[in-house]
């Protein structure tokens, strides 16, 4: 296929200009390939295909590795087909070899510009500004305009569960697709639900609190005090509650604790590294 505004041959003096630079506009997704390689030839007309179907949502650049030695050894290309993925000028995201239409999707969903997305910057500034409604509103409106963009639905559970809507919130991510709910965002959502489900079963963080005062260490109480400190985003009041349940010891409840406590560490890493770093630390400490 002849190149097009959204497919461009790629070579050492137009990658800074297509790739490193145009990623700042749109994802570019970069197709390392030899004239010689059976499956690039597979490949490419899918990816094509792809890029003249969404229109602009990102660029695919075509590397030919024979011609473009210098440019493979710089990304450390050690065989044909191998696919990167840059956004903001960085490598995102990865896949070699032979894939499916489905398994680039994967790949690019998470960085595509879409239409809907502007709805979705409305809705998290009307959320910030203590419009929950509106913003609630605003994201119903773009999953209804753009049903296949996923970041909205799990937008959408994310505004529940700040809002305690927890009823709401499980509903629509069970409802989503398992890839969904295992993917990079929708995971640590599934992991908060979880936790918000053992604080609404506990009752109101009053209570829990109250009830701690007559049994300070009650195992069952700290955690559903440290899911309340967790949907209150005051991530340092969960781990040390955490850490308290943990203290007398640490394999508490035949593990459960600790193994949660991990959970949270996964849920938190990005948000929060030094914290979680720091509380990996006291439980190590804990354990030996």
């Amino acid at each position: 296929m002849a190149n097009s505004e959204f497919i461009i041959d790629v070579t050492q003096d137009n990658f800074q200009q297509v790739v490193i630079e145009g990623s700042n506009a749109q994802p570019v997704l970069v197709d390392f390939w030899a004239p010689w390689c059976g499956p690039c030839r597979m490949v490419m007309p899918m990816l094509e295909k792809l890029a003249n179907e969404l229109a602009g949502q990102f660029v695919l650049a075509k590397v030919n590795i024979d011609e473009q030695q210098q440019l493979a050894l710089q990304y450390g290309v050690r065989s044909v087909p191998t696919f990167k993925l840059f956004k903001g000028g960085q490598v995102v995201g990865e896949l070699m070899g032979a894939q499916p239409e489905s398994a680039f999707r994967q790949l690019l969903e998470p960085h595509l510009v879409r239409a809907s997305d502007e709805l979705r910057q409305q809705a998290l500034a009307a959320f910030r500004a203590g419009q929950t409604e509106q913003a609630i509103g605003l994201l119903k409106e773009a999953a209804a305009q753009d049903p296949q963009n996923t970041r909205i639905h799990l937008d959408l559970v994310n505004l529940y569960l700040k809002t305690g809507q927890i009823q709401a919130a499980a509903e629509l991510y069970n409802s989503l697709p398992q890839a969904v709910r295992d993917s990079e965002a929708g995971k640590p959502l599934g992991l908060i639900l979880k936790f918000a489900k053992t604080a609404q079963s506990a009752g109101p963080v009053e209570t829990v609190e109250q009830k701690l005062q007559e049994d300070p260490n009650n195992p069952t109480l700290l955690v559903a005090l440290a899911a309340h400190r967790l949907l209150q985003q005051d991530y340092e009041g969960a781990l040390s509650t955490f850490i308290k349940a943990l203290t007398p010891d640490v394999n508490v409840m035949d593990g459960k604790i600790k193994a949660l406590l991990l959970e949270v560490f996964d849920i938190l890493d990005k948000e929060a590294p030094e914290l979680v770093k720091q509380y990996r630390r006291r439980l190590q400490m804990l354990m030996f």
